[in-house]
């Protein structure tokens, strides 16, 4: 039986293969293994190191790091997911309700809901410090028709979140503020 199943598998690898093509001299082909990954590391290839042909800094420092403080709230209790559906539909209403001054149409294509952490702070205290707290993410796009154009965006691939909501009581997050 094994040797039936070893010559089927050969048999079919022997077909697919019998199609390719050979692959034309103008295309990039890169070698591979150690030598490879050794050349590649030292720059032989293309003349000078990756940081060079790349043109990179020589000196990097973050100052956007965060010192990590101490856990505010344990074991705090979420919103059941029911309530923050209610809350994105209610929110999305108010927040769009003046649309229609200008807009004839907009329609918004939620293709993605995510589980998440943010980073908050207060602005009146310090920009410098926040806290991290739990929320979900409505990722997507919107279509929108006026008197001169329709623009259509189905979101399939969308890294925008159109609303960020708290995990723990509710509230809205504006994410490029950042509270």
């Amino acid at each position: 039986m094994r040797k039936k199943t070893v010559l089927a598998v050969m048999c079919v690898c022997a077909v697919l293969f019998s199609g390719c093509e050979k692959t034309p001299e103008n295309v990039i082909v890169r070698e591979k293994g150690k030598q490879s990954i050794q050349k590649y590391e030292s720059g032989e290839s293309a003349g000078g190191s990756l940081a060079e042909q790349l043109e990179a800094p020589q000196h990097y420092s973050n100052l956007v790091s965060y010192e990590i403080g101490d856990v505010q709230t344990e074991h705090v209790k979420l919103m059941d997911f029911d309530s923050v559906i209610n809350i994105y539909e209610q929110m999305m209403e108010i927040s769009n309700a003046d649309l229609t001054e200008w807009e004839k149409i907009r329609t918004y294509h939620i293709r993605k809901i995510t589980f998440g952490y943010t980073r908050i702070y207060n602005p009146e205290a310090d920009s410098t410090s926040g806290i991290l707290v739990p929320v979900w993410d409505f990722f997507g796009e919107f279509d929108s028709e006026t008197d001169e154009e329709t623009e259509k965006r189905s979101g399939e691939h969308s890294v925008r979140s159109m609303m960020t909501i708290n995990a723990i009581d509710g509230s809205l997050i504006d994410r490029e503020l950042g509270y």
